[in-house]
């Protein structure tokens, strides 16, 4: 969970640019809000289950789970930047 503490400690600045933090997991609703309870994060957790979010952003996979990624859209829903990695262990930081 470092890389969500990561996150949290940079909300703030992010606030201040008036940007919205969402974490996308593929676990079920259940888990998320477990997580989001027990770590106690103040951005929105969405579950992507049946993995459309992943497929629709390209980054699933070989066994069609998730890269690690991060994005960045503007209101317009127009992508501005992008990190994604193909090593799972190697996560965006904020």
């Amino acid at each position: 969970m470092d890389q969500l503490d990561n996150y949290q400690a940079r909300l703030p600045r992010l606030e201040k640019h008036r940007i919205q933090l969402i974490a996308v997991s593929t676990d079920d609703e259940t888990a998320i809000k477990n997580t989001s309870r027990r770590f106690g994060q103040q951005y929105i957790f969405l579950s992507d289950k049946d993995l459309a979010v992943t497929r629709q952003y390209g980054i699933a996979n070989e066994k069609n789970l998730p890269h690690p990624a991060l994005f960045l859209v503007d209101r317009q829903g127009n992508l501005i930047w992008y990190y994604a990695s193909k090593d799972f262990k190697v996560r965006p930081t904020a």
